[in-house]
């Protein structure tokens, strides 16, 4: 029995990316007049652009026009892309790579399901985009994270049946909802309906040593 296809994040998977968001947005909400910690942050964690310029709207009291809010979401990714500028292939996770490239030598789909919309910018400046077959576009989902749209779109993107996958839960990894039953986690394979768990692949990326243990 034999996985198909693999669903990563990108922050807290594959590389980190939290405190420049955290920074970019921190920047963001002083030139609003609004004021927000490392503890405030944790609710932006995996939420799109969109979703946390509104919870930092709402935690200031304060409302703006479409255009206005356009343009400081804009203005947010400005910020955060220049900071990202400096990220580069030292700072993939140890044993993810060896991960990718065993998956790729196996023959198996690898695809991206991040809500941020700088997915493909951070693949190419790790070096890493040859590895993966798609990347999920989180501005075309009709619901962020915790929502599963995006990790079902990625399933979609390389043609797996997320709907026979198991669902397990692991915080320290995924924060999305189990809804509609059809979430599959990193770390799971299934073939023809049999269902199985496996350990999460973050567990594996932890020691390069582990991935010649992977069962293909």
């Amino acid at each position: 029995m034999t996985f198909t296809a693999v669903l990563f994040d990108l922050d807290g998977v594959i590389t980190d990316t939290a405190e420049y968001h955290y920074l970019a947005w921190k920047k963001l909400a002083e030139e609003l007049g609004i004021g927000i910690d490392r503890k405030f942050n944790e609710q932006l964690k995996g939420v799109s652009r969109d979703d946390s310029l509104k919870r930092i709207l709402a935690h200031g009291g304060k409302t703006v026009g479409e255009t206005e809010f356009a343009e400081l979401t804009c203005r947010k990714n400005d910020n955060y892309l220049e900071m990202i500028q400096a990220v580069k292939p030292e700072d993939v996770y140890p044993g993810i790579l060896p991960l990718l490239e065993a998956l790729r030598a196996n023959g198996k789909k690898i695809a991206l399901a991040s809500a941020s919309k700088n997915g493909p910018f951070l693949l190419e400046r790790m070096g890493l985009t040859h590895f993966f077959d798609t990347v999920a576009d989180p501005a075309a989902v009709a619901h962020s994270k915790p929502s599963p749209d995006i990790f079902l779109a990625a399933a979609e993107g390389v043609g797996a049946d997320i709907r026979r996958c198991r669902r397990r839960r692991h915080q320290s990894l995924w924060r999305f909802a189990h809804r509609r039953g059809q979430n599959r986690r990193l770390g799971q394979r299934h073939r023809a309906g049999v269902r199985h768990r496996r350990a999460d692949l973050r567990l594996l990326a932890k020691c390069v040593g582990t991935v010649g243990q992977i069962k293909f």
